[in-house]
């Protein structure tokens, strides 16, 4: 089966998050990936477009066909994660967001996954992302003390972009404080 070399986007991720905790039908994923409640306030998806993304996995190894349970419905494809898969979607479960423009959905994706793994994992993610923002942050104030000019539109992008990672900075601090470091019973 030929592998996909394009990078892989953050619904690809959601998808392998959703089958990391058991395999699906279709059917499922859509009302999971609808739901207003969890992964659904971040991404809307048609169902056949969901059908598509699938088979993309499928094509790159990281999910499956498996047998399903039902026997009411023998011929629904159950979905499930290769071992590939579950690795990839580890490795980008574990990682921090690198590009300023991916915080709204991968970041929050990959929270929504890791408070379902444990609050450790929550905290390390937190503290990666945290480490990352304060390198945006950085970078952008060197950049914004290279104007002169207030009016200059360059300056004003560069002002809004200073001002969204500090509010990350802030909302990763407020987050960070919902999940306390748990004394270890001894």
């Amino acid at each position: 089966m030929a592998r996909l070399t394009s990078p892989a986007t953050s619904i690809d991720y959601i998808l392998l998050g959703l089958l990391s905790n058991a395999p699906c039908h279709g059917y499922e994923l859509h009302k999971q990936l609808t739901d207003l409640c969890g992964i659904g306030l971040l991404w809307r998806i048609k169902q056949p477009n969901l059908y598509a993304l699938l088979e993309k996995l499928e094509r790159r190894g990281w999910t499956q066909v498996v047998p399903g349970g039902e026997d009411t419905h023998p011929t629904r494809k159950q979905f499930g994660l290769t071992a590939e898969g579950e690795r990839v979607f580890t490795l980008w479960l574990h990682s921090p967001v690198r590009r300023l423009r991916d915080m709204r959905q991968d970041f929050l994706a990959r929270l929504y996954f890791a408070q379902q793994v444990s609050d450790s994992l929550v905290r390390a993610l937190i503290q990666q992302q945290g480490l990352v923002c304060q390198g945006w942050l950085h970078s952008l104030e060197r950049e914004l003390a290279t104007f002169t000019d207030r009016r200059d539109y360059q300056m004003s992008v560069c002002q809004f972009r200073v001002e969204q990672v500090r509010a990350m900075i802030t909302w990763l601090d407020w987050v960070w404080e919902s999940y306390p470091v748990q004394e270890e019973n001894r």
